[in-house]
């Protein structure tokens, strides 16, 4: 269940026969990798593998960048995958790379691991092996009309305020408790999903015959809670319903301090 540096290199002569999936972090992943490789980076928990494990949780979720996800989804099953993290020695299913390797083969696609890994493929191919020009855009992918760095007091008022729901990605949105409950917005945006993270606010419109679903994270308001033991039962819930059925979902995040 394993190919070789050299088998692979023979046969990436191909083009269009494997997918191939890094699982090393982003930070070496935009290093270098093996050239046409999609980064799967270890999900940032103690939970990793229940989250990799989780058949709730749709696989395309783990893909972070949206390109790379539409053509994992499209020829996962008529391509050979091949797996690989920095060495691949350790591929037991409780391993990442294993764990990876082992949903693949559940959801009925052909995959191996590398032998040896990035570090070996490197060593022996390293004109197969770099950085493409988009992979500094492409890895991470920074969600649309989001400012991702600290402002000064003088940028942030030059950014206008947006009103909640705003959008995050395709069909996932964030919003606030003013925005639970505006059901005109709810209605315009067809969300039909919707993730209450709040420990004691209502489901306002659960059972008004309306056909929306919610599902209660009880994170306590509190800079001394932890969330990470939700994180993978929230990622089970998104991804479920944006990745298999495509409804909107809007994340419902109350923060205290929000004005």
């Amino acid at each position: 269940m394993h190919i070789t540096p050299f088998e692979l290199n023979e046969n990436l002569v191909e083009e269009g026969k494997y997918i191939l999936i890094d699982c090393r972090p982003i930070s070496e992943f935009t290093k270098g990798h093996i050239l046409g490789a999609i980064n799967i980076p270890p999900p940032h928990s103690e939970d990793a593998l229940t989250i990799i494990k989780d058949e709730n949780l749709d696989f395309v979720s783990l893909i972070k960048n949206e390109k790379d996800a539409n053509d994992f989804e499209l020829n996962r099953l008529t391509r050979k995958i091949v797996v690989y993290d920095e060495n691949s020695y350790e591929i037991s299913e409780n391993s990442v790379i294993g764990a990876i390797r082992y949903r693949l083969i559940k959801e009925m696609c052909d995959a191996v691991t590398l032998v040896g890994g990035y570090a070996d493929f490197k060593e022996h191919h390293p004109n197969r092996c770099g950085i493409e020009p988009e992979t500094a855009v492409r890895n991470p992918k920074a969600p649309p009309n989001l400012n991702i760095k600290n402002p000064s007091a003088d940028d942030s008022k030059k950014i206008p305020k947006q009103p909640f729901p705003v959008q995050v990605i395709p069909y996932l949105y964030l919003g606030d408790a003013e925005a639970s409950k505006n059901l005109d917005a709810i209605k315009e945006l067809n969300i039909t999903y919707i993730m209450n993270v709040t420990a004691n606010l209502p489901n306002v419109f659960e059972d008004k015959g309306l056909g929306i679903i919610y599902k209660r994270i009880p994170v306590n308001d509190s800079p001394t809670e932890s969330i990470d033991k939700y994180f993978s039962e929230a990622a089970a819930f998104i991804g479920k319903y944006h990745f298999i059925t495509y409804y909107r979902i809007l994340d419902e995040l109350f923060r205290g301090k929000t004005e």
